[in-house]
């Protein structure tokens, strides 16, 4: 992501994951800088992040290639673009792969 998205919270350390806990409903996007499916999902990942429709859901990313020295309370997902599902600090689903509808889905339904 070259352009800063004041939406999209950038996961560099275990503070920012934290503090991303503390709002109720948030949306991890776990990629890689090699990934090219997660490239290709990232504009419309920054466009779900914009659309008033999501405004009390909290989007962040999380470079997978960073996560082991970041000692998060998470695992490193066995696919990526791996898109974490969390409400009230609890992750509560997944969406595997660069799956749009699967992503506007599970926020519909776990985030309501």
């Amino acid at each position: 992501m070259n352009k800063e998205n004041k939406k999209i919270k950038e996961i560099k350390e275990s503070n920012d994951y934290k503090s991303l806990l503390t709002h109720h409903n948030v949306v991890i996007d776990m990629y890689a800088d090699w990934c090219g499916p997660c490239k290709r999902i990232a504009p419309e990942f920054e466009s779900l992040s914009n659309d008033k429709t999501y405004k009390h859901v909290h989007f962040a990313k999380l470079n997978v290639d960073e996560m082991e020295s970041m000692n998060l309370p998470i695992q490193e997902p066995d696919s990526i673009p791996c898109f974490l599902i969390i409400k009230n600090g609890v992750v509560v689903h997944k969406v595997q792969g660069a799956n749009l509808q699967a992503i506007k889905q599970a926020i519909e339904t776990y985030l309501k």
